[in-house]
């Protein structure tokens, strides 16, 4: 009984942070364009200016992201994590260069191995390290997208590592951070908490699913819709692959294994280091869809 209640406040949470759960007129598909509206409103907006640290320390971090962008190795990621090091002792009270510390530790466990007990504990030391720096960038700036977005996705990362069924048990914490990016800019790089919120998901079991009448199906607006606003952004695409095949609709996973296999990663300059790493997802899932390897269905 304990086990079924927590499972409906995991999923009370869920409805609560997408807006599902109140009777409302506005349909899944209008309020995804609507958050869109609001994203693409916030990009209109001048930055703010910089004090002299600040500025030392944004230069410090354009470099950090240009390198970022086409990463292939740890090694390079270790030089990504240095750049990101000095502009925070350069500007230790601006959120953004601890944000980028934190994303480039994050994805550093990405390039390790992670078969032996050795290995996955030195990856948990990399997002302890990134948790710590999600922290201080949260503690100048606690409504910040982009401390809040890697603090959400570090977690989920760390259930991977640690412990597997802690998973359902963080959820909740992982979607109040989640929650914090929507209320200030819900289609942060690219829908990045949708992909959150989709991941979520899909460490719950499907008899939970089946319990409480929820459906998967109420992810995917989120999902075109970023899609729409940014076509090759392939970790969107990977993510709603693995929504449609839970859904059923395979031909159209497929179809979006396909366009990131096929699809050069550098059509998004910034972010053709992560799909070069997706078009490596693309295969084991479909490779999961299927029982065969890509290109056979």
């Amino acid at each position: 009984m304990k086990i079924f209640s927590r499972a409906i406040k995991i999923f009370t949470v869920l409805f609560l942070v997408l807006g599902l759960a109140a009777a409302s007129a506005e349909t899944v598909q209008e309020r995804a364009s609507r958050l869109a509206q609001k994203s693409l409103e916030l990009r209109k907006q001048p930055p703010r200016t910089l004090n002299a640290e600040e500025h030392k320390a944004q230069v410090l971090i354009k470099q950090a992201e240009d390198l970022s962008a086409t990463v292939e190795s740890a090694s390079e990621v270790d030089a990504v994590i240095a750049l990101f090091q000095t502009a925070a002792k350069t500007a230790p009270g601006y959120d953004e260069a601890w944000i980028g510390l934190a994303s480039a530790l994050c994805r550093r466990v990405f390039f390790m191995p992670a078969e032996t007990a050795r290995e996955k504990a030195e990856i948990l030391k990399y997002l302890d390290q990134a948790k710590a720096a999600c922290n201080r960038a949260l503690a100048i700036n606690p409504m910040s997208p982009g401390a809040n977005y890697w603090m959400s996705n570090i977690l989920i990362t760390e259930v991977n590592f640690r412990n597997p069924a802690l998973g359902l048990l963080r959820i909740p914490q992982i979607l109040s951070y989640s929650d914090k990016v929507e209320q200030v800019d819900p289609y942060y790089e690219y829908g990045a908490i949708y992909r959150t919120y989709g991941m979520a998901i899909s460490l719950m079991p499907d008899w939970m699913i089946k319990t409480t009448g929820y459906s998967p199906a109420m992810i995917l607006p989120y999902l075109d819709q970023a899609l729409k606003m940014e076509p090759n952004c392939f970790s969107n695409r990977t993510v709603r692959a693995f929504m449609l095949n839970k859904l059923g609709e395979k031909e159209r996973a497929l179809a979006d294994l396909e366009y990131v296999r096929s699809h050069d990663p550098a059509l998004l300059p910034s972010y053709q280091a992560d799909n070069r790493l997706r078009q490596k997802d693309a295969l084991v899932l479909w490779k999961m869809f299927t029982g065969k390897s890509y290109p056979e269905k």
